[in-house]
C-alpha cells in the first residue's frame, strides 16, 4: 500500500455561533455586554474508537472599549485543544483578537444601528502525535493470539513526533444592522492561516492551507415572544468545504431577569473525496438563556455513509458562555448569535 499525501481540515464546532474568535476574528467584541467569556466542547465517534474520541475544547474571553462616542475596539485571547484518534494527534492553539467597530449609522433608540467591524488574529500552535500507543501487524503474536508490544515492530522513527511552534495569522471583515430588539442582520467573512505556517511533524515543510469562511445570519419576530434566528457558515480549506446551515426559534417573555429559550435544527453539508455533496449530519439544538449565563447543547446525528458503523450516532457539544452587562451609557446595539 502506497500513498503520497494526506490531508485534513481544520478542527470544527457544530454551534459555530457560539465560537465566534474561531468562526471570525470580526466578532470579536460583538456581543451585547462588556466581558464575555465562553468553553466550547466537542466529542465525536465515541461509539468507534471507545475511549479515545475525537475531542475538542476551546475557550476565549473578549472585552470591548469605547473610543468615542460610537466607535468601538475589541480584545480577545482564545486557545483551542484538539485530540484524534489513537495515535494521539494532539493540536494545540493560542492567541490574540483585536477588532475595531466602526459605527456607519444608527441614534440613540438603537433602531438602524449599522457596524462595520474588522478584526485580526495572532496566535501560535504546535501538532503533535504519540505513536507509543499504535501496534503494527509484526507485533502480533499467532502463537498466543494477541497483540505482543514487546515484539519489535519493524518501523523506524516510531515514538513522539512534534512540529515546531508555529505563528499563524488570522482576519476577517463583519458587517451587521440591528433595526430593533427582534429584528438583525449580519454577514462577513474570513481568511485563516494567512501566512501558511509549516505543520510539519518530520522537520520537512508541510504547509498548513489558509481557510476561507463565510459567515451570515439574523433575526426575525415572528411575534413579542417568538423570533426566528436563521444562520450559516461555509467553509472551504483546500480540498475540503463544509456547509452549515440551520435555524432556532427563540421564546422569550420579556422579563426584568430575563430567560430565554432557542431550539433548533441545522444540516452539515460536506463534499466527498470525489468532490460529491453530501448531508453529513442532522444537527439538534438547544439553548438556555439564564440572564448572565448562557448554556448550549447540541447533538450531531450522523447522515453520511459511516451510518452503519455509527448506527447514527455523532457528535455531542455542549457549550457555556458568561457575558457581563455593559453599563447604559455605554451600551452597543448588537445582533444575537
Amino acid at each position: 500500500l502506497c500513498f503520497s499525501n494526506l490531508y485534513a481540515q481544520d478542527a470544527h464546532l457544530s454551534q459555530f455561533y457560539a465560537a465566534p474568535q474561531l468562526s471570525n476574528p470580526a466578532l470579536t467584541g460583538v456581543f451585547k455586554g462588556s466581558l464575555r467569556g465562553i468553553i466550547n466542547y466537542r466529542e465525536q465517534w465515541s461509539n468507534i474508537f471507545a475511549n479515545i474520541p475525537f475531542r475538542t475544547l476551546c475557550a476565549s474571553a473578549d472585552y470591548r472599549l469605547n473610543t468615542n462616542e460610537d466607535d468601538y475596539i475589541g480584545m480577545g485571547i482564545n486557545t483551542l485543544y484538539h485530540e484524534a484518534g489513537s495515535s494521539q494527534f494532539i493540536k494545540t492553539t493560542a492567541g490574540i483578537s483585536l477588532s475595531y467597530l466602526k459605527q456607519l449609522s444608527g441614534n440613540r433608540s438603537g433602531t438602524e444601528n449599522q457596524y462595520l467591524v474588522g478584526g485580526a488574529q495572532l496566535g501560535f500552535g504546535n501538532y503533535k502525535i504519540n505513536n507509543n500507543n499504535l501496534w503494527f501487524s509484526e507485533q502480533y503474536d499467532l502463537i498466543n493470539e494477541k497483540v505482543n508490544t514487546n515484539i519489535s515492530s519493524g518501523e523506524s522513527n516510531i515514538g513522539n513526533l512534534n512540529s515546531n511552534i508555529f505563528l499563524d495569522f488570522n482576519a476577517g471583515l463583519i458587517w451587521y444592522a440591528v433595526f430593533s430588539e427582534q429584528a438583525n442582520l449580519y454577514f462577513g467573512g474570513s481568511i485563516h492561516h494567512i501566512n501558511n505556517p509549516n505543520i510539519s511533524l518530520t522537520k520537512n515543510y508541510e504547509p498548513l492551507y489558509r481557510r476561507y469562511s463565510i459567515n451570515l445570519g439574523g433575526e426575525f419576530g415572528i411575534s413579542d415572544e417568538l423570533s426566528l434566528l436563521p444562520s450559516a457558515i461555509l467553509m472551504k480549506q483546500n480540498t475540503a468545504m463544509q456547509f452549515l446551515i440551520g435555524a432556532s426559534i427563540r421564546y422569550s417573555n420579556h422579563d426584568w431577569d430575563e430567560m430565554a429559550m432557542r431550539f433548533g435544527i441545522s444540516s452539515r453539508i460536506t463534499n466527498k473525496l470525489d468532490s460529491k455533496l453530501h448531508q453529513d449530519a442532522l444537527i439538534f439544538s438547544t439553548l438556555l438563556e439564564l440572564n448572565k449565563i448562557n448554556i448550549g447543547i447540541s447533538y450531531d446525528i450522523n447522515t453520511s455513509n459511516l451510518i452503519s458503523a455509527t448506527n447514527s450516532r455523532g457528535a455531542f457539544e455542549l457549550s457555556l458562555q458568561y457575558i457581563h452587562p455593559e453599563y447604559k451609557k455605554q451600551s452597543v446595539y448588537c445582533p444575537k448569535f
